[in-house]
């Protein structure tokens, strides 16, 4: 009598790294109902960024955290569970520098806008050989992974920095550029973040100029 073997894989245990093999199945079983060529995707245009500092060291944990509240004998789990889609971007340093990235530019530009500035950087620092996601499908998972985030008051970081730059304006007597918070276009935007990917390291300066806002 013939034996029959059944393949078997374990998708849980899986990184976003072997996810390529097994898009069609995840795209079905997904729960956040996200691209997982778009979660490669993101995570691959990470690896180009350097992040580091405080805000850096506080993304593995608030990607994956899930707060439980006790009911009487029951506990309710409130939150996302360990291991589901986003989760997965903390597991590399490429996911967790592109989960701050979308934190910066989901609370600054539209959905659409935040797609096309992910979709262009892809184009202009991505192999051309890689599989791609759509615009649409790469601003789910910036908006996905923003929301978990939030915990950082983007806002208030954003205003803090501001100030600071204005300061320089007083301490230097210098009239405040009219300009200084008007928004970059998504071109404009693209240029800045593909410049910043060519940080790697220390010794390493970029100077940006013809631009008048802060952003």
């Amino acid at each position: 009598m013939s034996q029959q073997v059944q393949a078997q894989a374990d998708v849980g245990s899986l990184s976003l790294t072997g996810l390529g093999a097994f898009t069609n199945l995840l795209a079905i079983l997904s729960a956040d109902n996200v691209s997982p060529i778009a979660m490669i995707q993101m995570k691959d245009l990470g690896s180009l960024f350097h992040v580091n500092g405080h805000y850096a060291t506080r993304v593995p944990e608030l990607l994956t955290r899930a707060s439980s509240h006790p009911i009487g004998r029951l506990t309710l789990a409130v939150g996302w569970r360990r291991g589901d889609s986003v989760s997965l971007l903390a597991e590399s340093a490429g996911g967790q520098a592109i989960s701050l990235l979308s934190l910066c530019i989901t609370n600054i530009y539209k959905e659409e806008a935040v797609g096309q500035i992910l979709s262009q950087l892809s184009s202009r620092l991505l192999s051309k050989s890689s599989p791609r996601a759509g615009v649409v499908p790469l601003a789910d998972v910036a908006t996905l992974v923003a929301s978990k985030l939030n915990r950082f008051g983007f806002g208030n970081v954003l205003a803090e920095q501001t100030m600071r730059v204005q300061s320089v304006f007083e301490k230097l007597e210098t009239t405040i550029p009219d300009g200084l918070l008007e928004l970059p276009t998504v071109e404009s935007i693209t240029d800045v973040f593909e410049s910043l990917s060519h940080l790697r390291g220390d010794d390493t300066v970029i100077r940006i100029s013809g631009s008048p806002g802060i952003l």
